[in-house]
């Protein structure tokens, strides 16, 4: 399609958050929002409005709305954005939405405008929410089935982030869905985490926690039941048996507030209190630091969508352990060892084979925003040529 077709079509994306808001699905949604308008397509992001956001703007040529939600419910947000969506889909070509919130509203406008919808779908859990930890079965079973009606929606094309994303969504709708069914990974800001970059800051930040005699073994992320960081603490015993010199490093959010307090309570179960610093605020621009000046880095996930963790520890070129769960496999590079998702005993065995540089090898993988953007304009101009044919054949 060319640029002065492009210009012609508009694309609107209905999402829970966006820019300012800050999380790897907004700078995913951003980059592919202001990629498409840079290609020139006419678009416009649907989002919620929070307190200090404006209601209006248009930020490197992408119109943003944002909709005051009651009380900033989560849940109440696909509702409340529903009128505005309405209108604006009319006079849209197609719509783009992602799990889970927003996919209600930009459904529902879908289906009263005849306007077509993609969903991005970013992990499916389907019994797994029985497993992962944290829900009574109760609340398992009910997001099990949010999630399953969701997924069996009839949009016209449904994105996993991964292959095993993919996968899962073929598995909840029946493969007999596969041609409406795809795949495009998401992308990593390869230049951030450039370790040559980071040096400097990752020597400044062992000397500031008095490290450099340490053998450290780091973790990130919010600490959520399906993170798995909880056998982290629970294999760091052994792992200090083995390494008398380790440290146990997390860069963790206090929230959920809940998910915080559990990993507090499993560390001092563990006795390791004296052993473990938790950073609980890092900058996304200070986090390749943190990486870096780690000797191994430790996933544990239950499960991932995609894996932006994985990903970014080996594009910092540090050796990773990381659970065989989910995208993880595909994600994965550089030196690594894959270990059983929750299992403790594994996570530490791994870590001393790391130690005793014991490891496996894959070349570099890339996942470039360029792509991701190509293979959602290559989505989309699929749908309109599957239309337009519809068109002429009635």
């Amino acid at each position: 399609m060319s640029k002065s077709e492009k210009s012609s079509k508009r694309v609107l994306f209905v999402l829970e958050n966006y820019y300012p808001h800050v999380g790897g699905v907004e700078v995913l949604f951003k980059a592919l929002a202001e990629g498409l308008a840079a290609d020139g397509y006419g678009v416009t992001v649907i989002t919620t409005r929070y307190k200090g956001f404006k209601a209006r703007e248009t930020v490197s040529g992408v119109n943003i709305i944002r909709i005051k939600t009651l009380f900033d419910s989560r849940i109440l947000s696909s509702f409340f954005m529903i009128p505005k969506a309405l209108q604006l889909a009319g006079k849209s070509d197609i719509i783009h939405t992602t799990t889970y919130n927003a996919s209600l509203s930009a459904y529902i406008s879908s289906r009263i405008t005849g306007k077509p919808c993609v969903i991005t779908v970013h992990e499916v859990l389907g019994k797994r929410w029985h497993s992962v930890g944290g829900f009574s079965f109760l609340q398992a079973l009910l997001l099990n089935f949010i999630e399953n009606n969701i997924v069996r929606l009839n949009f016209d094309r449904l994105i996993g982030v991964s292959d095993a994303t993919r996968n899962d969504i073929l598995r909840t709708r029946g493969k007999r869905d596969k041609n409406r069914v795809g795949r495009v990974y998401n992308f990593l800001e390869e230049e951030h985490f450039n370790p040559k970059k980071h040096e400097s800051a990752s020597d400044a930040l062992r000397k500031k926690f008095g490290l450099e005699k340490k053998y450290i073994v780091f973790s990130y992320g919010r600490p959520g039941n399906t993170k798995g960081h909880k056998y982290l603490v629970r294999a760091f015993p052994k792992i200090k048996e083995k390494i008398p010199n380790a440290i146990l490093f997390f860069v963790m959010p206090k929230r959920p507030p809940a998910g915080f307090k559990m990993m507090l309570e499993e560390i001092e179960k563990a006795g390791i209190t004296d052993d473990v610093i938790i950073v609980p605020e890092a900058p996304w621009s200070e986090l390749p630091g943190y990486i870096g000046m780690s000797d191994v880095v430790v996933i544990p996930s239950l499960t991932e969508g995609f894996g932006f963790t994985v990903a970014e520890s080996c594009l910092m070129q540090k050796k990773v352990v990381a659970s065989n769960a989910g995208s993880i496999p595909e994600v994965i590079f550089g030196k690594y060892l894959l270990s059983e998702p929750a299992n403790s005993e594994s996570i530490a065995d791994c870590v001393i084979c790391m130690k005793d540089n014991n490891y496996d090898t894959l070349p570099k993988k890339v996942f470039s925003k360029r792509d991701m953007i190509d293979n959602y304009e290559k989505i989309y101009n699929d749908i309109f040529k599957e239309r337009s044919l519809k068109k002429r054949e009635a």
